[in-house]
């Protein structure tokens, strides 16, 4: 019998690998976002996020965040959830 359930770790791997890599429009990635957010605090794994910067997006997508003086948020899409 196929296994009927996935574990709620697999899934925030599979959706932050998705929201670090994809190249897509960034309502998209929300869409990823608010499933994941749902699941995660519906089971009482929510533990929060960060903001992925340049370094870690595909060259020539925008970043969560840009540090500096004052943090800039180009893409509040672009998260890796904890």
């Amino acid at each position: 019998m196929a296994r009927k359930t996935i574990s709620i770790e697999v899934l925030r791997n599979q959706i932050n690998e998705m929201l670090k890599i994809s190249t897509r429009e960034p309502s998209m990635r929300f869409g990823f976002i608010g499933v994941l957010e749902s699941v995660l605090h519906d089971t009482g794994n929510y533990r929060g996020f960060r903001y992925l910067t340049s370094e870690e997006v595909p060259a020539k997508q925008e970043p969560g965040v840009i540090r500096g003086e004052t943090n800039v948020f180009p893409d509040d899409s672009r998260r890796h959830y904890f």
